[in-house]
């Protein structure tokens, strides 16, 4: 597979349902995946300079403000890129401050 194939960077659920109740699921899953995958890295790279986390943090900003959908008005696509990105700017802020409190304990 190369990057420009989409089966790369997307993924069909098997009820392929869509709604409020299970875009909130979806988020919450991916925010505990991600926060389980800092944690694994902050193992092996420790807490005390987070410069990998700052870097890790814009890479994925940057990778998320590039999205394109298709088939979503651009005045919805932008609003909804937005939304993404406020939740991931807070969720990378709670990170740090887990990352911080629990080196300070």
């Amino acid at each position: 597979m190369s990057d420009d194939d989409p089966e790369t960077f997307s993924a069909q659920p098997m009820s392929g349902k869509m709604s409020i109740a299970s875009m909130t699921g979806a988020a919450a899953a991916f925010q505990y995946g991600l926060w389980l995958a800092i944690e694994q890295i902050a193992e092996v790279k420790g807490t005390d300079d987070l410069t990998w986390l700052d870097e890790l943090h814009q890479s994925a900003v940057r990778e998320v403000k590039g999205t394109v959908t298709e088939g979503v008005p651009i005045e919805a696509e932008a609003e909804g890129l937005q939304f993404g990105v406020d939740v991931l700017n807070a969720a990378f802020q709670a990170y740090r401050a887990r990352l911080i409190k629990a080196r300070n304990e």
